[in-house]
């Protein structure tokens, strides 16, 4: 069967958040992997941004906030599966509420997978 050429061909298998190791800190732990047969590599970006409260005034931070300006985006290359682990630091003032997950293909035809969660930290082992 052949796949839908609008669909990026990956899906986000897992994603945990667990504190980092200074305060205000936080790595998303994300695997990405192929939907549909890996008979080719797929490649592209993803985008990740942190909606939440700032001060009391609703706000979304982007990566390249998030991570001091050091990282706008991820790029991904596999066949079977890819994983990432991405320190956040998040304002002092701000109350995370959901992460964004956008998915873009190398590919400019595709349109792009965005899926949200929910910011629940891991308690450390």
């Amino acid at each position: 069967m052949a796949q839908n050429a609008n669909t990026p061909g990956v899906k986000i298998e897992q994603l945990r958040i667990t504190a980092g190791q200074r305060p205000a800190t936080f790595i998303v732990h994300l695997s990405l992997v192929r939907s549909g047969r890996p008979d080719s590599s797929v490649s592209g970006t993803l985008h990740l941004s942190l909606d939440g409260t700032y001060d009391g005034s609703a706000r979304s931070l982007d990566l390249a906030a998030l991570s001091a300006g050091q990282v706008r985006e991820l790029r991904y290359n596999f066949r079977y599966l890819q994983n990432f682990d991405q320190e956040l630091s998040l304002p002092l003032a701000f109350k995370p509420e959901q992460l964004v997950v956008e998915v873009q293909s190398s590919h400019h035809e595709v349109a792009p997978l965005s899926q949200t969660f929910l910011w629940t930290v891991e308690a450390s082992p």
